[in-house]
C-alpha cells in the first residue's frame, strides 16, 4: 500500500510537470512575427512576382511583344518591440532594357507612440491619395494610373522621411497624417538637364484628412490631399509646385464572395515658374466587380495633362482577373488610348504571384 501512494504521488507530480512544460512550450511557439527568440529571430520572408506579355499597335513600344519580367519583390517583415514593426522590401525592376535592383520601401513604424499617434520613419509610399501607398502588384490593374505616373513618377510619390498619423477619438473613423520627406533628384534629369522631363525632388510636405464611415450597407472613404514641393530645376530658377486631390472609394459586400469596388482620385498640380505659372489636371475613375470567389470583372478610365507640354492622354481600360489562389492571380487588360498623339490598342497578359504573408492580393 504504501509502494502504491508513493508511485501515485510521483506519477501526478510528473504529469503536473508535463502539463506545465507543454502550456510554457505552447505560449513560445506564438510570438509576434520578427520575434521567435534568441537562436531563430527570423523575420516573415514573402517574394512576389509580376510578368506580361503586351500586345500593341504602338510602333515605339519596346516591350511589346516580349515577355517582361516586370517585377521580383522581396520582403522582410517583422516586430522589433511589441509595437515597434520593421518592413523592408527589395526589388528587381525592369527600366526600359535592363534589369536594376531598388530599395522600394525600408521604414520602422511606431504604431501607438501616445494614445492613437502612430509614426512612420524611412523611405515610404507615402500615403497620399488612396492607390499610392499600395505596391503594383497588389492593385486590381497591371498599370499605374496615368495621373500617379505623370504627376509624381513611375513608381508613384516615395519619398524618404516621416509621417505621423493621428486617428481621432470620434464615432466614425478620421485620420490625419502629416509628413516630412526628402525626393532624391533622378540621376536622368540631373546629368542631362533635359527639361521636358518632370518630377518632384527635395523637401516635400504632405498632408491627409481620411474618414471613413458606413452607409448602410456600403462603406464609403473620403480623402483630402495636399502637397508643397519643389520641380527638377529649382537649384536653377524658381520652380515651386502644389498638388491638391481628392480621392473617394466606394465598396460593398453582397456576400463573401460578391464584391463591388468604385474609387477615383482627382489632382491639381500648380507648378510656378520664374516667369510663368501653370496648371495641370488629371484624374482617374475605377469600378470592379467580383462575381464569385475566383473572377472579377472592372473599368478604369484615365484623364491627365502632361505637366510640361500640356498634352492631355485619355485612355479606357477592361480588366478581368482570374484568381487561382489567394496569393495567385492572372489577368488580362485591354486598354484604349485616345488621340496622344495617334491611337492606340494594347493587350496585356499578366500574371502576378507570392510567396508568404505579403504575397496576398488586395482591392
Amino acid at each position: 500500500m504504501k509502494k502504491f501512494i508513493i508511485s501515485f504521488i510521483l506519477l501526478t507530480s510528473l504529469n503536473i510537470f508535463t502539463q506545465e512544460f507543454k502550456e510554457e512550450k505552447m505560449i513560445q511557439q506564438t510570438p509576434l512575427s520578427g520575434m521567435r527568440g534568441v537562436v531563430a529571430n527570423l523575420p516573415d520572408i514573402s517574394v512576389t512576382g509580376n510578368f506580361y506579355y503586351r500586345f500593341s499597335t504602338d510602333k515605339e513600344d519596346t516591350t511589346k511583344d516580349k515577355l517582361v519580367i516586370e517585377e521580383i519583390e522581396t520582403a522582410f517583415q517583422g516586430y522589433l518591440y511589441p509595437d515597434i514593426r520593421a518592413d523592408i522590401f527589395l526589388a528587381m525592376h525592369k527600366h526600359e532594357e535592363h534589369i536594376e535592383a531598388e530599395m522600394c520601401e525600408a521604414k520602422i513604424s511606431f504604431q501607438k507612440l501616445i494614445h492613437n499617434l502612430s509614426l512612420e520613419v524611412g523611405k515610404i509610399h507615402v500615403n497620399f491619395g488612396k492607390l499610392n501607398k499600395i505596391h503594383q502588384h497588389h492593385r486590381n490593374f497591371y498599370d499605374q494610373p496615368l495621373v500617379l505616373t505623370n504627376f509624381f513618377g513611375q513608381h508613384g510619390l516615395v519619398a524618404e522621411g516621416l509621417n505621423f498619423s493621428y486617428i481621432l477619438p470620434l464615432p466614425l473613423f478620421l485620420q490625419i497624417d502629416l509628413g516630412f520627406w526628402n525626393i532624391p533628384q533622378h540621376h536622368h534629369v540631373e546629368e542631362h538637364h533635359e527639361h521636358h522631363e518632370f518630377s518632384l525632388v527635395d523637401k516635400t510636405y504632405t498632408n491627409k484628412v481620411w474618414l471613413s464611415f458606413p452607409i448602410k450597407t456600403l462603406e464609403l472613404e473620403i480623402g483630402l490631399n495636399s502637397l508643397l514641393s519643389n520641380g527638377p530645376h529649382h537649384h536653377e530658377h524658381k520652380d515651386e509646385v502644389k498638388i491638391f486631390g481628392l480621392d473617394l472609394t466606394l465598396r460593398s459586400f453582397f456576400t463573401r464572395n460578391r464584391k463591388f469596388l468604385f474609387t477615383t482620385e482627382v489632382y491639381k498640380l500648380t507648378r510656378d515658374l520664374e516667369h510663368d505659372s501653370i496648371e495641370r489636371f488629371g484624374y482617374f475613375v475605377f469600378t470592379n466587380y467580383k462575381f464569385n470567389k475566383y473572377d472579377s470583372i472592372g473599368l478604369r478610365y484615365d484623364d491627365v495633362e502632361n505637366v510640361v507640354e500640356g498634352l492631355k492622354t485619355i485612355s479606357l481600360s477592361a480588366i478581368y482577373t482570374r484568381s487561382l489562389t489567394e496569393t495567385t492571380a492572372i489577368r488580362t487588360q485591354y486598354t484604349y488610348f485616345f488621340d496622344n498623339p495617334k491611337d492606340i490598342h494594347q493587350l496585356v497578359l499578366q500574371i502576378v504571384f507570392g510567396i508568404g504573408p505579403h504575397s496576398h492580393l488586395l482591392e
